[in-house]
């Protein structure tokens, strides 16, 4: 997902500053900024993984009722 392009792109470059003997000031604004993203990222990732959850679990709910209903036929 585009999400997980976007962190992994972000933890690239976070990286890349993080191996610099020293880091100017802009550099340093950057990489905050960078971590804020990251930080960001990360709940933006967690959320989706839950909601997909939610839903794989709302699919196997709904699925279970339309047993259910067959079965009670018989």
């Amino acid at each position: 997902s585009s999400v997980n392009n976007e962190l992994e792109s972000t933890q690239s470059r976070m990286a890349e500053l993080l191996a610099l003997p020293s880091l100017s000031f802009t550099q340093q604004e950057e990489l905050e900024n960078l971590k804020k993203t990251n930080a960001e990222l990360q709940r933006k990732q967690t959320l989706l993984k839950n909601e997909e959850k939610r839903k794989k679990g709302k699919e196997v709910t709904t699925k279970q009722k339309n047993w259910q209903k067959v079965y009670r036929r018989y």
